[in-house]
């Protein structure tokens, strides 16, 4: 019969110092898990010599160095035997070799089978004996308070058992709901990941959890709706390699991990500590006042977002430079294991000739910002799910046969099935995230809004650009030229040709050069009438920007007052109808 378990000379110091660290983990309903973080400090050499009387030097190595988890199983599940006791279970252990490798258990297994089978690994035999046999189901269940995992978590363990504690300590509710998936706010504890810095920061940080809806809670045509297991394990494997590059220097974040349970399918990423340029529009700044400091901001990062952009684009296969490249998320704010690219994979593309990577999922939603407050910046680009690796040129890859990213912010090749896609369709995203930014600058929400409200047919194009039969089989949506037609030639801040202003060389540049409806077939070297690739990109942001030395040219200062929002709701204007005109007249003004 056990004794008192009061006795501190009798029975386990360590039990009550792993009840006092039990942390709460919120994902799965309120279930308690040791921190990694406590392990050190409770499983130290002499603590565990305490713990064991009589255990020889083997036995206390065997424990410290191998079966740290399997030991503190052990404690909970035998509370109230003497020390002396769970020496000698284990003992047993050790000699079975069973250590923490052999975690977890699966307790229906060894509950129905008979003394001495095979039907198992020969270490866990251990569970044969009298009485570790009597208490599998209490060894079975102890044991997830010390498997909480750590992120990110190799390929082949990224399915988790349905009984897995999670190191989430907060798990909230839905805060952003797309067409495939759904994102949650949660808090981690730091030292359960490997992204975020530890340093002598908070013991949790915010994270963003993104969970992939079941088809049947998707409203597509089941054609259109991807597996969502597929999805994930795509998403995953791209991200976690992404994580492994080199862009220490860029400004983007890293994913943090990705993990399976129960069924579902998530992937854990930073959280955004001043949320996205679209929130940046829609709350910080509905009405924003117009002025050169504001227009410098914006010119500044989407500077840096090109440059990070030029870093993607011509990544070159390196085994170095896997420095941290996330930003620290702080306590209270709203935000070594690597899977291995599986060569076989036909959506990865393989050549002995260097690689690079697109992200194919660029939105305003997609833009975090870094901190919180008043300022835009700095901006980081998120959501790397979607990026992939090219190891060979656009020309010499097979064609992609899924769609990339957000149908709005798609280039027109988005819908050829036929073609690869290249780097370009991360340069087209930016066009038009930079169209919506000079739209917000000079009208704000409402301006927005209406832009949004242009209606178009999803079923040939997006908002920005028309599919169809006849010549020229993609060209940009008559909406589209309307609003940029309107801003070049009547508002005030871009209408001035000679000289020109930093917002009508911006507006020109998404337009011109972003916004061109044929990819370049080289993207190192695009042509005449393709879309410009990253390194142009940025050379034309660099001298928009060194122009805007010149405060005039930055912010001509033009009084705003009475400056209409655009409206072009007249129901007599279709599609087709002015389109010729309004090209020509736009093409005068090019």
């Amino acid at each position: 019969m056990a004794q008192d378990p009061t006795d501190d000379e009798e029975y386990s110091a360590i039990l009550p110092l792993i009840d006092r660290d039990l942390v709460r983990g919120e994902f799965n309903g309120g279930k308690m898990f040791l921190p990694l973080q406590s392990f050190p400090s409770l499983f130290a050499r002499d603590k565990i010599e305490a713990d064991l009387p009589g255990a020889s030097k083997e036995l206390i190595d065997f424990v410290s160095g191998r079966a740290t988890k399997t030991f503190a199983t052990v404690l909970q599940a035998l509370v109230g035997h003497p020390k002396s006791f769970t020496t000698s279970v284990m003992e047993s252990f050790k000699i079975n070799g069973f250590d923490d490798s052999f975690l977890p258990i699966d307790k229906q297994q060894l509950a129905s089978c008979p003394h001495d089978c095979g039907g198992h690994k020969s270490a866990l035999n251990v569970f044969h004996n009298s009485p570790l046999k009597q208490c599998i189901y209490l060894f079975s269940t102890y044991q997830w308070a010390f498997l909480a995992p750590r992120f990110p978590l190799a390929k082949d363990l990224r399915v988790l058992d349905r009984d897995c504690i999670l190191p989430f300590t907060e798990y909230g509710g839905i805060i952003r709901g797309g067409t495939f998936g759904e994102i949650r706010r949660a808090k981690i504890r730091v030292d359960h990941q490997a992204v975020i810095p530890q340093a002598s920061g908070p013991s949790e940080v915010y994270v963003a959890v993104k969970k992939f809806k079941s088809k049947e809670k998707i409203s597509l045509p089941e054609s259109e709706i991807p597996d969502p297991r597929h999805a994930w394990s795509r998403e995953a494997d791209s991200m976690e390699e992404f994580a492994t590059s080199n862009f220490a220097n860029t400004h983007i974040t890293r994913g943090i991990g990705s993990f399976s349970t129960n069924g579902e399918y998530y992937i854990i990423m930073p959280w955004a500590m001043g949320g996205t340029l679209r929130e940046f529009w829609e709350h910080m700044n509905p009405c924003p006042e117009l002025c050169g400091t504001l227009i410098a901001d914006f010119l500044e990062q989407y500077m840096n977002l090109a440059e990070s952009l030029c870093d993607l684009h011509c990544q070159s296969n390196s085994e170095e430079g896997l420095e941290n490249i996330s930003f620290p998320v702080p306590q209270g704010h709203p935000q070594p294991q690597n899977s291995i690219l599986n060569s076989k994979d036909p959506d990865i593309d393989i050549n002995r000739d260097g690689s690079n990577w697109r992200h194919g999922n660029l939105k305003p939603d997609n833009i975090l910002r870094k901190q919180d407050g008043d300022r835009l910046g700095p901006l980081m680009i998120g959501d790397v799910g979607l990026a992939k690796k090219h190891k060979d040129r656009t020309l010499t890859r097979l064609s992609t046969n899924t769609r990339l990213g957000t149908m709005d912010y798609e280039p027109p090749e988005a819908f050829d099935n036929s073609s690869a896609k290249s780097r370009a369709y991360d340069i087209w995203s930016m066009g038009c995230i930079i169209i919506e930014t000079i739209v917000w600058l000079l009208y704000g929400n409402e301006g927005q809004k209406r832009f949004y409200n242009e209606s178009y047919n999803p079923k040939t194009g997006t908002r920005y650009y028309i599919a169809q039969d006849t010549f020229p089989e993609r060209k940009l949506n008559d909406n589209v030229l309307k609003w940029v037609g309107h801003m070049l030639n009547e508002d005030p801040e871009c209408n001035r040709e000679n000289p020109s202003s930093a917002l009508r060389d911006l507006l020109n540049l998404a337009r011109n050069e972003l916004l061109v409806v044929n990819p370049p077939k080289d993207y190192d070297n695009p042509g005449k009438d393709e879309r410009i690739n990253a390194e142009t990109f940025c050379t034309r942001l660099r001298d928009i920007i060194r122009r805007s030395k010149d405060d005039s040219y930055l912010f001509t200062g033009v009084n705003r007052e009475g400056v209409p929002i655009p409206d072009f709701t007249d129901p007599s204007q279709t599609q087709e109808v002015g389109l010729a005109s309004l090209t020509q007249r736009l093409a005068a003004k090019f």
